[in-house]
């Protein structure tokens, strides 16, 4: 069984790089693509979007709450993508 598993060893490195490239890739292309999507010309202006959710639920005009994060969970709280231009 162990000289079964050592010889896939090229196999596997190839294989887990070829993976990792293509998530890199795709999270590249996703990066480039929120940037015109979710700008503040974008199809969802995140900037609007997130203040009409604190509006709506009450959340603080600034800063973000754990309770922000349970309700509505999107990393869009964390990042400045109402800067997106």
């Amino acid at each position: 069984a162990e000289s079964l598993s050592q010889s896939f060893w090229l196999t596997r490195i190839v294989f887990l790089r070829s993976l990792g490239l293509v998530y890199f890739v795709a999270f590249l292309v996703a990066f480039q693509q929120n940037q015109v999507l979710l700008g503040d010309n974008g199809l969802l202006p995140v900037g609007l979007y997130l203040d009409k959710i604190r509006e709506k639920k009450g959340f603080p005009e600034q800063g973000m709450t754990w309770e922000m994060l349970k309700e509505v969970p999107t990393l869009l709280w964390l990042g400045g993508f109402p800067k997106i231009k």
